[in-house]
């Protein structure tokens, strides 16, 4: 994974819209110094362990029922 820059948060924002971030705030996400956020590229690296993880196995009490025909119930 590769660390990520303005230009690509930057992007981001362009493509998916919603409140346009300042060049102060796309810096603070790739090298964050206020301490109030973690940065960008740590967050990327902590969903990419979670992502990783093994599941448990579900026990063997956890049953999924049938959903009526009619949708009820």
């Amino acid at each position: 994974m590769s660390k990520p820059d303005t230009e690509t948060l930057a992007r981001m924002q362009r493509d998916f819209g919603g409140h346009p971030w300042g060049a102060a705030e796309l810096e603070e996400l790739v090298e964050p110094r206020r301490g109030i956020i973690t940065g960008f590229e740590a967050l990327l690296r902590d969903l990419e362990a979670i992502r990783q993880r093994d599941l448990p196995p579900l026990p063997a009490t956890v049953v999924l029922s049938k959903i009526p025909e009619d949708g009820n119930g």
